[in-house]
């Protein structure tokens, strides 16, 4: 057993969210008493962490991720969405990461996520079960359970050929470029494959790792509406409903799909979405930024919970999702970092304060403001509902998982402290998080990762980064040619 001792408790889930003096007793995975003065039966071996001084909160949850950009960062700005993925994703040239270096690429990112408070993320990324390897899938799942972190794999597919998702861009493809573009090995990496293929995927997908190690679960996850058939799309929403597990869609997330959905489907995006069954509880819609007060209606009747990503939305220009709208309506929302290209950094911390400041500015009725409750519940209830984990964690309750973080309360960002719920989201920047528990085991401790070496892993990466950098490198080289094509593209539909 694990006693979290003299602790000041934010337990957040249904209580009234006042912090409170007390004790949290672990036993195994899960939380069983939270209160004062817990006492332990003398016959039961306790290990006991003293927790003077520190807040104890649930774990924060990063409802959205795309692991492989973890080497990527800093890789390109100043772009919009449509031409940051060419330069982040190009389709021309890049090759497969072997094992080990997608295992190192995973871990480093799964690191930084926990040492920000971060227990539990949503990686929605295909590069382990794009690679040719067979042993990828293994090293990408165990870079997570080999730190002990909760991780919600989405299996990212994309069953259209890459030239096709881009409204106006066949038309415009010059015969070589075409050409390339449908080469065997390039419509191999940018993973065209049939429906049958792609669901095939996410079901063996479900049934090898969903439920590993206490820790893994699995998401269907087409990557987005404009990416995916109408076919994959209609049977991944029944597999999902099959196996019980959530379905994770990218959704409306610039100008530029908007107008591709109005022009693919016709009516609001959210009618298409639910004439064929993707709407329900279980579905999560990341982005949503262009979501119209149809569409929200919808998404709030169908009770989808959308994921806002707001640091990656304004990095590359997306918009600003309608948080007060979807309030109003009653949408569940979740906050999820995104990837690592698109952010800068995995800070649960930072997207907190970002969401809760930038909705100010769309509309003048301060009570219609996101308040630091909302926003922390977001980052913790919010999320795990998003991955179907809301009766497994998101708060200190007695049988939810035990993934707990201990904040210093003697760093600056409580000094002094005046109203904790307001100064964990507009004041902490992830620093102050000393002690990191997830499924009864610490996996933090002093800010140093307990069963991870991790100045040997840094050094290993390493050897690995002039390898990366010269792929991505040979990658953009061959792909350029399809950045004049796009940009016309994206300031046509602008002008419109």
């Amino acid at each position: 057993m694990l006693l979290i001792k003299d602790g000041c408790l934010l337990p957040l889930g249904d209580t009234d969210w006042l912090p409170v003096p007390g004790d949290v007793l672990v036993e195994d995975d899960r939380i069983v008493a939270v209160g004062k003065d817990l006492k332990v039966p003398s016959d039961r071996c306790v290990t006991q962490i003293d927790a003077t001084g520190k807040l104890v909160m649930p774990g924060l949850v990063n409802a959205h991720l795309h692991s492989s950009e973890n080497l990527l960062r800093g890789l390109a700005a100043g772009l919009p969405n449509e031409l940051w993925n060419l330069r982040v994703w190009p389709p021309l040239g890049q090759s497969f990461w072997e094992p080990r270096l997608l295992y190192l690429n995973t871990l480093i990112g799964a690191m930084e996520m926990v040492r920000g408070g971060i227990t539990t993320v949503q990686d929605q990324d295909p590069a382990w079960h794009q690679s040719p390897y067979g042993d990828a899938a293994t090293s990408f799942i165990h870079a997570y359970t080999d730190l002990g972190m909760r991780a919600n794999i989405v299996t990212d597919i994309v069953d259209l050929a890459w030239h096709t998702t881009i409204p106006g861009l066949l038309q415009k493809l010059p015969a070589d470029l075409l050409a390339q573009l449908t080469e065997r090995q390039h419509a191999d990496h940018m993973e065209v494959r049939s429906a049958a293929d792609a669901l095939a995927l996410c079901e063996m997908a479900i049934q090898r790792w969903h439920g590993y190690a206490g820790l893994i679960t699995v998401s269907v996850g087409p990557s987005a509406l404009t990416r995916c058939s109408e076919e994959f799309l209609t049977q991944a929403g029944e597999l999902a409903r099959t196996y019980a597990v959530p379905l994770y869609v990218h959704l409306l997330e610039t100008h530029l799909q908007r107008i591709d959905c109005q022009h693919r489907y016709g009516g609001t995006t959210a009618d298409y979405l639910n004439s064929i069954g993707l709407l329900g509880p279980n579905t999560a819609l990341v982005h949503a930024t262009h979501a119209t007060d149809a569409d929200i209606a919808l998404f709030a009747a169908a009770e989808c919970t959308v994921v806002h990503s707001p640091v990656s939305n304004l990095y590359l220009g997306s918009g600003i999702m309608p948080y007060a709208r979807m309030i109003d309506c009653g949408v569940h929302l979740a906050l999820g970092t995104d990837g690592m290209a698109a952010t800068g950094r995995l800070s649960m911390f930072e997207n907190m304060k970002l969401a809760a400041t930038l909705h100010a500015v769309t509309t003048p009725d301060y009570d219609r403001w996101p308040t630091a409750r909302q926003i922390l519940h977001m980052a913790t209830c919010g999320s795990a509902r998003s991955a179907g984990l809301e009766h497994q964690v998101g708060s200190l309750t007695p049988g939810m998982k035990a993934d707990i973080i201990l904040l210093d309360l003697n760093k600056l960002s409580f000094t002094p402290v005046n109203n904790l719920v307001n100064q964990i989201v507009y004041s902490e920047n992830g620093r102050s998080v000393e002690t990191v528990i997830i499924n009864g085991r610490v996996v933090m401790a002093d800010r140093k990762f307990l069963g991870i070496d991790e100045a040997a892993l840094l050094e290993e990466l390493q050897s690995y980064l002039p390898y990366v950098q010269s792929t991505y490198q040979a990658a953009w080289t061959a792909s350029q040619p399809l950045f004049p094509l796009i940009d016309q593209i994206y300031r046509q539909t602008w002008r419109r």
